[in-house]
């Protein structure tokens, strides 16, 4: 294990890896100990004292180093310029560099430390001890070169005691071994060092990567699975569009309490497909940051009550109390989005109470500001789920998937929309005593005046006479917005080419213009109103129509500030919006 660790790489770790960071810190250390080496060479040869061996001899050691010197930097020259075909040899190169370069400091120990005069002796001894050192730190990422360095230096000095017989020279001679030796002990924790550390940078690298490419993955399948429910939503909103419409011509036709009772299943069905697909178009525009945020100081009594007064009824027709607790205080948030929040709250308390029982709905003052609270006394959470609750599709005692219970989605939108509007969401229960779930809110800063809204105007109250363009591609939906507008008294006119000024031809008095966004054949709404608007020279009152949940489509639409509905849209809301923009133009 030692051996492989020393010659080789770390488990982990890629030997081509191993070799380039070798090959980095080498070009940088050797190219330094290099020139340091040859400039101390030049030093010992320009003092050297003649006569103890030849000049000629002396000279051959320094053309040697300058050698060593000029054929180092000329491979390096060539990695530079062709690392790819120099990169298979660095490792002989650098083997074979470390033998020469300390086989002649160890033969230099014997032409300059063996010689009578002392000071130039010592002179060298310094030199070399100091080569010899930085000969080990540049070596020290790779182990051959590293242990050739050694053996190549201290085998010429060791030869040399062995048949020197003088007293001082073993002496000496022992010492530059023994110090050798020392640093060599040294470079080789530094070895292990950057061993480890640049396994652990390879294993941070790995990781990282693999995280990168998880997240990638992720995000790939999240952006497909929003592609999924917008199509899917689409989809499958269409019919159920037709649906909605029909069942609102025929509830003033039904003629017996039976016909009635099976209208009133055939509702019920409806209203619980039309929940899943409202929850996955929010739960779709959660995640593609399509909900458009716009906070202002609102009057939470108002707020409350109009929740209490819209699901008391289904309360009531579950055998519950639905109670509501007044309060009159001003808070700061986003009308839309909190009361669908609170709205979640209640119906999920009224679907999963598991018996008759109690819900209060009210706000009390806190250290934050004001919390709503939805009490209920029915059969608890546990402890252990009541984080997982907030997840999607996740629902307690409900392995069956009973409708009746929900679809698993309210508490996890009630999480992601109180996430955006930097509120706390918070739960207090314990199993068969009921629950508390909360909505910390800001107080508001400014007060306003209370908006009063009204609720859409049901049936066929007066009608609304003119000319009303429906566009359409789906034939079901469309025979069935051309029955609900008869019924409203408008005249109708549908386009069979999708050309404006065509349109405006064989039509010259169009009054509103209600229009499915994602049309045919390229065409979509928005482009045939904004046409029809600039070749008639007025502002035609006009109404989008859309299952498309793409962030980008809905904020094209908003800024072109044409009314938008999504599908199934409700009959009686769709009456109403069509009076609004009729009186707004």
């Amino acid at each position: 294990m030692l051996w492989r660790k020393l010659f080789y790489s770390l488990p982990g770790l890629s030997s081509e890896a191993l070799l380039n960071e070798r090959i980095r810190l080498e070009r940088i250390q050797t190219s330094i100990g290099t020139v340091a080496a040859t400039v101390m060479a030049s030093v010992v040869y320009s003092t050297h004292p003649h006569g103890y061996f030849p000049d000629y001899v002396v000279s051959l050691w320094f053309a040697f180093q300058c050698f060593l010197f000029v054929a180092w930097f000329l491979f390096l020259g060539g990695f530079h310029y062709k690392s790819s075909v120099f990169k298979p040899f660095w490792s002989y190169a650098s083997t074979i560099a470390s033998v020469l370069y300390g086989l002649s400091w160890g033969i230099g120990w014997i032409l300059f430390a063996e010689n009578n005069q002392t000071n130039h002796a010592i002179l060298y001894i310094v030199i070399c001890a100091g080569v010899v050192s930085g000969g080990f730190f540049a070596t020290a990422f790779y182990f051959p070169s590293m242990l050739a360095f050694t053996v190549s230096s201290i085998t010429p000095i060791t030869l040399n005691v062995i048949f020197n017989g003088s007293l001082l020279h073993p002496w000496l001679a022992g010492s530059i071994v023994i110090y050798a030796l020392t640093f060599f002990g040294f470079a080789l924790n530094l070895h292990f060092f950057l061993l480890d550390a640049l396994a652990r940078r390879e294993r941070e690298i790995t990781l990282s990567r693999r995280l990168e490419e998880e997240k990638k993955q992720t995000e790939l399948a999240h952006q497909e699975k929003n592609r999924f429910l917008a199509a899917a939503s689409h989809d499958l909103r269409q019919p159920l569009q037709a649906i909605h419409f029909f069942q609102y011509a025929l509830e003033k036709q039904l003629p017996t309490d039976q016909d009635w009772a099976v209208f009133r299943k055939m509702q019920e069905s409806t209203q619980s497909l039309t929940e899943l697909l409202d929850a996955l178009l929010d739960i779709s525009k959660l995640d593609a940051g399509g909900i458009d945020i716009k906070r202002q100081p609102l009057f939470l009594h108002d707020l409350l009550h109009r929740v209490y007064q819209r699901y008391f009824p289904l309360a009531a027709n579950a055998g519950i109390d639905l109670e509501y607790m007044p309060i009159r205080v001003w808070v700061d948030s986003d009308p839309k989005v909190l009361e669908r929040i609170i709205q979640n709250l209640v119906v999920n308390a009224i679907k999963h109470m598991g018996k008759h029982g109690r819900i209060v709905l009210g706000a009390r003052r806190c250290a934050g500001g004001v919390r709503v609270e939805v009490h209920d006394n029915g059969v608890g959470i546990p402890t252990a789920a009541q984080t997982a609750i907030f997840t999607e599709f996740y629902q307690l005692n409900n392995p069956e998937r009973n409708r009746n219970k929900g679809l698993g989605l309210g508490l996890s939108i009630v999480k992601r929309l109180a996430g955006l509007l930097g509120h706390e969401v918070g739960l207090v229960s314990q199993e068969g005593r009921g629950c508390v779930f909360s909505i910390t809110l800001p107080l508001a800063s400014v007060m306003a005046l209370p908006v009063v809204t009204s609720n859409p105007i049901d049936a066929v109250s007066v009608p609304m006479p003119g000319q009303v363009l429906l566009v359409e591609d789906d034939k079901t939906v469309l025979d069935a917005l051309i029955l609900l507008f008869q019924l409203w008294g408008f005249s109708i006119v549908t386009a069979e080419i999708l050309d404006a000024a065509t349109i405006l031809q064989e039509h010259t008095d169009i009054q509103m213009i209600v229009s499915d966004y994602q049309l045919q054949e390229g065409y979509d709404g928005l482009q045939l109103i904004q046409q029809l608007r600039l070749l008639s020279g007025r502002e035609i009152p006009a109404i989008l129509i859309t299952g498309n949940t793409s962030p980008d489509v809905l904020k094209m639409i908003a800024s072109s500030g044409i009314a938008l509905s999504y599908k199934p849209i409700n009959p009686r809301v769709l009456r109403s919006l069509a009076e609004t923009v009729m009186k707004a133009c």
